[in-house]
């Protein structure tokens, strides 16, 4: 269809989906319905509702408001235009072919899954930030979209604008002489509500009518409680005065054929032995091997063997910690803090070999080699252990 003044035809417009429909992405909508180059075809959340009167945003946002938002405005040119609407984004990528492109405004968590995704799927993506929940994941991120080639943007919407741009170029071409110092400062009065919380919810009421948990959560398990209750019921979070040297084991839960399954440590513990001996029986095999693939391939598994021993002994090292802690046992906190550098040197080393390992399904070196990094710096700074 041809287009004409004023006027974008509907060949020549960008199919834009929106994935996140809450506060953010509610706000994005808004401003794409502006866009006479850009259509939006398909709304995803997870919520049918999210009631925001009370907050920043002041409005109701959730799939169902937005999606009558996108119905009415479209609307008025095409009176039986009707916007799909989903909860699960796997879902709409899936059945709605004509996507070109997503905007992804869903919490932090799931900013780099629901991109990697849609990228795979050779769609176009605009993210808002942050970019990822690590660094190692915006790596992955950044990977995938030169691997498939599609158009990427981060929503830094303060930043794209004129003033800034104008700013950056009055400084890059010496208006003001040479930077030698910035001051920045920021009214911080909107978080107080962060200052005055009295930690994290205790209260696991039931998840609102409307809204899907799981989905919510994502790659992240949880487990069926609402809203937080991240910690194994003996192991409450009040009772874990953790720090970060501990971060690389998560106490999740997975779902499994609907059915919570709890990861127990005391499982993990026996299982390392196993794991390495498994893992050094592949690298031998490798290294005896003639034909490169199958060489690589049992490469492969015996790194993926001597890591997954890693996780089982940091998996003994934090319950071993977790006790020592509470017994205000300095010194055994630093004997462990030793060992667990070892350990976690180890699967650095493996990390690099292959980055993949660091989505293992027990994730508990989720984060990939960045993570590590910083906890084996944690440690150095805070217990005097190791050498690098």
């Amino acid at each position: 269809m041809l287009g004409g003044p004023g006027f974008v035809a509907p060949s020549e417009r960008v199919a834009v989906a929106i994935i996140g429909a809450g506060g953010m992405g509610t706000s994005n909508a808004k401003s794409l319905l502006a866009e006479p180059e850009a259509q939006i075809v398909a709304v995803c959340d997870v919520a049918e509702r999210t009631d925001l009167k009370a907050f920043w945003y002041r409005y109701e946002a959730g799939r169902k408001p937005v999606k009558a938002l996108v119905d009415a405005h479209y609307g008025k040119a095409s009176p039986n235009y009707r916007c799909a609407d989903y909860e699960d984004f796997r879902v709409m990528l899936e059945k709605e072919k004509g996507i070109d492109a997503i905007l992804c405004a869903t919490p932090d968590h799931l900013h780099a899954f629901v991109s990697t995704v849609a990228m795979r799927m050779g769609k176009h993506v605009y993210c808002e930030k942050p970019l990822g929940h690590s660094v190692w994941e915006v790596r992955q991120m950044a990977r995938v979209a030169k691997e498939t080639g599609v158009a990427t943007q981060m929503g830094n919407q303060g930043h794209s604008g004129t003033g800034i741009r104008m700013t950056c170029e009055w400084i890059w071409n010496g208006a003001i002489g040479p930077v030698r110092e910035v001051h920045a400062w920021s009214d911080a009065g909107r978080w107080d509500w962060l200052r005055k919380s009295p930690g994290r919810p205790v209260e696991t009421p039931p998840v609102p009518a409307g809204f899907n948990w799981d989905l919510w959560l994502g790659p992240f398990r949880y487990g069926p409680a609402y809203p937080f209750n991240a910690m194994e019921p003996d192991l409450k979070a009040s009772e874990l005065p953790l720090p970060p040297m501990y971060l690389t084991l998560n106490y999740r839960r997975s779902a499994a054929k609907n059915e919570s399954l709890t990861l127990q440590i005391e499982l993990l513990e026996p299982m390392a032995e196993s794991f390495m001996s498994g893992g050094d029986a592949f690298l031998a095999l490798a290294a005896a091997e003639t034909d490169a693939t199958r060489r690589d391939n049992a490469r492969r598994l015996g790194w993926h063997g001597q890591y997954m021993a890693r996780c089982c002994l940091t998996a003994r090292n934090v319950k071993a910690a977790v006790i020592a802690e509470r017994a205000k046992d300095r010194a055994k906190v630093v004997e462990i803090a030793r060992a667990e550098y070892a350990n976690a040197k180890a699967a650095l080393k493996l990390l690099h070999a292959d980055s993949r390992l660091g989505w293992e399904p027990t994730m508990l070196y989720r984060g990939g080699p960045d993570m590590v990094e910083w906890k084996l710096r944690y440690m150095e700074q805070h217990y005097a252990v190791g050498n690098r």
